[in-house]
């Protein structure tokens, strides 16, 4: 069976979640401070992969961003959709340089010509792919769509994550989680792969010209993140 660039198990979970209200209101913050120091406060075409709740994709508008958004989750889509029915209302400009979309369960290949975007963000999806193949396809994907010098930023979970520290080990570097106890969400239930260190974190992005590979932690609240943050463009 040949890879695809959506896990779909991962996928069902997230429109279950969706459909029973999650929802944020904030731009990732590690984002929003990276792109003044990474973008260099630039606005450009950009993919927003895997955009959620849509909050990020709705920061980048606001920065004059031209926007394309790709989501497996049909829920997130209709979620995201009418957030920006309601911010057209005050910001009709943003009609003409937004267009979100639904990536379909067997897509190979990401709907967009070569050398598209000045800019990619791929924020808490990489591990969700559960597979390393999966991974490698979509950022081979990226560097496609991606223009000469173009700009990546994205992250993927470490081992001080809670899908690692409560999941249980499936495979190489593929751990499952089965959720918190009492937490009636599927959010991020099922498999995840999770490099175990930055070296492994650079090969993932080896045909990229990585600029940085740092990391994010918290423990408050039950919720354990780590995560490393790649900074990279294409050659």
């Amino acid at each position: 069976m040949s890879i695809t660039l959506v896990d779909q198990n991962n996928i069902e979970d997230y429109d279950k979640t969706y459909a029973g209200g999650f929802d944020h209101m904030y731009p990732d913050l590690d984002l929003v401070r990276l792109e003044r120091w990474y973008f260099d406060h630039k606005p450009g075409t950009l993919l927003d992969y895997g955009f959620g709740t849509g909050e990020n994709a709705v920061h980048f508008l606001r920065l004059g961003y031209a926007l394309e958004g790709l989501e497996g989750s049909k829920e997130a889509l209709n979620l995201v959709n009418g957030k920006l029915s309601r911010h057209l209302i005050h910001h009709p400009d943003w009609g003409g340089r937004v267009r979100m979309q639904l990536i379909e369960g067997d897509a190979v290949r990401l709907p967009y010509d070569e050398n598209t975007f000045d800019y990619v963000v791929c924020m808490g999806v990489l591990s969700l792919l559960a597979l390393r193949e999966r991974i490698e396809l979509l950022l081979s994907e990226f560097m496609r769509v991606m223009r000469r010098n173009a700009k990546i930023i994205a992250t993927i979970q470490g081992p001080g994550n809670l899908f690692f520290t409560k999941g249980r080990c499936v495979g190489d570097d593929v751990y499952e989680f089965n959720g918190r106890q009492g937490d009636p969400s599927n959010l991020s239930r099922g498999a995840h792969y999770i490099p175990q260190s930055e070296s492994q974190v650079w090969d993932l992005f080896k045909g990229f010209s990585v600029d940085e590979v740092g990391l994010s932690s918290f423990k408050y609240g039950g919720v354990e993140d780590f995560r490393f943050i790649i900074c990279a463009r294409k050659p």
